[in-house]
């Protein structure tokens, strides 16, 4: 099932640790909607003015999944208004500091231990959150702004 252009329902559900366990993690029909906005107000406009491929390394997370996967009791990947992503080529401090300037409408773009980007979806009433995830002491931090990590 197409969300948008250049990305589908199974790149967003995907995962070995629900294979493994035998978790189901199909969306439902308001989760899908969701990343279809997702898609649509973030994921596309940059897959487009990168002009290559923005690879989804995890998207939605049943409520099971994310409890496996030891994920926020928050997360919005169990609404399907996040994901992870990563672009080859391009380190995840250059793909933040890239979305930064696009003025996508993100609720959190966070630069995640310099191997990944999480981008979230705008949700009213909340303000933008620009992070940079690291290890200290065994311990992760979330600073506010984007560091080179």
């Amino acid at each position: 099932m197409l969300l948008s252009k250049h990305f589908e329902l199974a790149e967003f559900v995907v995962s070995e640790t629900a294979a493994r366990q035998g978790i189901d993690n199909q969306p439902s029909d308001q989760v899908i909607a969701n990343l279809s906005g997702l898609c649509e107000k973030i994921l596309e406009p940059l897959r487009v003015h990168l002009a290559r491929p923005v690879i989804i390394t995890s998207g939605y997370r049943s409520v099971e999944l994310n409890q496996a996967i030891g994920g926020s009791n928050t997360s919005q990947h169990m609404t399907g208004k996040a994901a992870d992503i990563i672009v080859p080529g391009i380190t995840p401090f250059d793909l933040c500091t890239l979305i930064e300037s696009m003025n996508l409408p993100y609720g959190q773009l966070i630069n995640e231990f310099g191997r990944w980007t999480h981008i979230s979806l705008k949700t009213s009433g909340k303000p933008q959150q620009t992070l940079t995830a690291y290890r200290d002491n065994n311990q992760t931090i979330y600073e506010a702004g984007l560091i080179n990590v």
